[in-house]
């Protein structure tokens, strides 16, 4: 829909959104499992209580991991699969 101000130009109506997406960041399980990693490097990659990532899962499909600290070995707790633990 578009509106016409005073000297005639045409502008589109600002539209508040309803839903937008979220980016987030998408892991290998191997690289969660991997204390090395730089995803578990709080100086490379952030790492700190509450961080969150998508995980490609190593058996298929995809779930959220969420860090529970930020040391490289923390856990990382899982939405649905089993807590990984970095080794």
């Amino acid at each position: 829909m578009a509106s016409t101000n005073v000297i005639g130009d045409s502008q589109e109506v600002a539209v508040q959104p309803v839903v937008s997406a979220m980016i987030l960041g998408v892991v290998a399980q191997a690289d969660l499992e991997d204390k090395d990693n730089a995803v578990n490097n709080r100086l490379y990659s952030g790492k700190q209580d509450g961080a969150v990532y998508i995980v490609e899962l190593t058996a298929g499909g995809k779930d959220i991991a969420i860090a529970d600290g930020s040391a490289s070995t923390d856990k990382w707790q899982m939405m649905v699969g089993t807590d990984i633990t970095p080794a």
